[in-house]
């Protein structure tokens, strides 16, 4: 097995890629409590917006993301302000499957709050999908 790990107090930190992870048997938090390694996708989105729209469009990206908890395949998100860039959005979204991030962008309650979006952003989102290595949380 290739790649740089530390046991940092009982949690692995890794730089192995997808496939060695997989088959190394490292359970980290990506792991289930079996061991398995979880599929999971991180979907980053980039948004930039028109000046002024910010509370507007935050408010509809509020009631997206509460509706998008009762989606097949979603694990959480969080919607990101860059310090020095008021007028952007991180959108950091977490699904089981690329699949059903997909099917979420199908469905009438996205689809209601995407015309709402679009008017207000200053241009074209930018979409950078993640795979999961590791993940440690308290």
């Amino acid at each position: 097995m290739s790649g740089d790990r530390s046991d940092l107090g009982g949690r692995v930190a890794t730089a192995l890629g997808r496939t060695e992870l997989m088959q190394s048997g490292i359970a980290s938090a990506g792991c289930d409590v079996e061991g398995r390694y979880l599929l999971i996708l991180t979907i980053m989105t980039s948004v930039f917006l028109k000046e002024g729209t910010e509370p507007e469009w935050d408010a509809a990206m509020r009631e997206r993301l509460s509706a998008a908890k009762s989606q097949a395949g979603w694990i959480g998100g969080q919607l990101l302000m860059p310090s020095e860039a008021v007028n952007t959005r991180v959108i950091v979204g977490t699904w089981e499957t690329r699949a059903a991030w997909e099917a979420w962008h199908q469905d009438a309650a996205f689809a209601e709050t995407r015309q709402r979006l679009d008017g207000l952003e200053a241009k074209p989102s930018q979409h950078v999908w993640h795979d999961l290595i590791v993940d440690v949380r308290p």
